[in-house]
Parts: C-alpha cells; structure tokens; sequence
C-alpha cells in the first residue's frame, strides 16, 4: 500500500505536483481529473482539511474554485 506516501514525500515533490495541477486548472484542461485521480492519497495527505473541497470542485468542472483551494493550502504550508 502507499500508506504514508505524503509523509515519506519531499515538499518539493508535493510542491511539484500542487505546481503541475495549478498550471492545469489555470488551463480548464481537461486532464485535471486524471491527475487528481493520479495523486489523490498524495495530496489528500498532504491536504487533509480541504481535500475533499478540492475533489468536490474538480468533480464540479469549477477549476477556478479548485485553484483557489491548491493556492490557499499551499500558501499555508510553509
């Protein structure tokens, strides 16, 4: 299992993978589920009070709510 992944994860690799789905969702394209799909126990670590509201928002098509989200999160995270 990959029970832990967000703990044993450099920031810089969760840093990376905030990065590459911000360029995304600043985009609307449509990949955007794919790669929250691709790194949901990641960032559902990394991000557990809001995760849920950033999978609701994508789930939504509403990229600007979910960008907002990854934004807030990020900028709280030292």
């Amino acid at each position: 299992t990959n029970e832990g992944v967000a703990d044993n994860l450099p920031l810089e690799d969760i840093a990376g993978i905030c990065g590459n789905l911000r360029a995304l969702l600043a985009e609307n394209d449509a990949d955007v589920p794919s790669v929250l799909d691709s790194n949901r126990q990641i960032l559902s670590r990394a991000f557990p009070q809001s995760f849920r509201k950033l999978e609701n928002a994508v789930n939504s098509y509403d990229y600007d709510a979910a960008y907002r989200i990854l934004e807030g999160e990020f900028q709280n995270d030292k």
